[in-house]
């Protein structure tokens, strides 16, 4: 990158035969992999980044010829522009990205698969006491549980893609749900706007002490009819029997819809769930 002639470069440009073979990174890993020459060159473009190209030759075959460099600057006018314009539809991609966040007025991250941020909407800094940026940027929440929720959901994106959406509860330090999280897959169209991102991590707020709707349980946590129904019999403190008997089902299968229940807000018993949703208020009607 120091070399201001727009050019391919080898090896020898730079070292004598001695100093390449002292070199750890020649020495240590191309060579070992029956790598070791090289021809690259180094474009930087409007936004700050510097690009590099580097076209890898075996070893055994020896330095990249002249001809060789000479056949690929024909190519590098063309690698400079394609570069230029990458890097200035990333930058417009970028700038989408964060308007799409701000207008959804929600904390929401974009997720890289290892759970790194790529991007976050401002109103994500109003949740820094659940919200923890750990190294790399890699996004971990306050509430344990919820964190290996988060891991979990982030993993299953892949291994499970048929599931369009994962929620669970995000828990403050005293124990009391304060956001639902949604971690939603970016797929197909949505790389128009988020880009290379993996997932959107969006953080709903839990506001009220009333009973809530079926429909909000639905919206919130990806209920199913039933579902919603159970869960909401569940708030209101009905018995797995009542609700059995008010909806005119089997005991076995409002267990079983139960079970689901808990599974899909991070509950592990039937108490935590219950206690989740005395916090979660009814914005919609049943």
């Amino acid at each position: 990158m120091g070399r201001e002639e727009p050019s391919f470069f080898v090896e020898h440009d730079f070292w004598s035969d001695e100093e390449i073979d002292a070199d750890p990174v020649y020495r240590d890993f191309f060579r070992p992999r029956g790598l070791g020459w090289s021809a690259g060159t180094g474009v930087q473009v409007p936004t700050g980044d510097n690009i590099v190209f580097s076209v890898e030759r075996a070893y055994s075959d020896g330095p990249v010829a002249t001809e060789s460099v000479d056949r690929l600057n024909l190519l590098r006018p063309h690698l400079a522009r394609s570069a230029l314009v990458s890097a200035r539809m990333q930058h417009k991609r970028a700038q989408g990205a964060a308007e799409a966040l701000t207008a959804m007025q929600l904390p929401a991250f974009l997720l890289r698969a290892g759970g790194e941020v790529v991007e976050m909407s401002p109103l994500g800094a109003d949740v820094s006491s659940l919200v923890i940026l750990g190294a790399h940027g890699r996004l971990h929440l306050a509430d344990r549980q919820a964190d290996a929720l988060l891991d979990d959901a982030l993993a299953s994106l892949t291994s499970a893609p048929d599931i369009s959406a994962r929620s669970f509860a995000v828990c403050d330090l005293a124990g009391l749900p304060r956001q639902v999280a949604h971690l939603i897959p970016v797929r197909r169209g949505a790389h128009d706007v988020f880009g290379d991102s993996y997932a959107l991590l969006l953080l709903v707020p839990v506001a009220s002490d009333r009973v809530p709707s079926a429909t909000l349980l639905k919206s919130l946590f990806d209920l199913t009819p039933s579902e919603a129904r159970v869960a909401s019999g569940i708030a209101r403190g009905q018995t797995p029997e009542a609700i059995a008997a008010s909806g005119s089902v089997a005991i076995s299968t409002v267990r079983s819809q139960i079970r689901s229940v808990l599974e899909k807000t991070g509950s592990s018993r039937q108490s935590d769930l219950a206690g989740l949703l005395a916090r979660i208020g009814a914005t919609a009607p049943n």
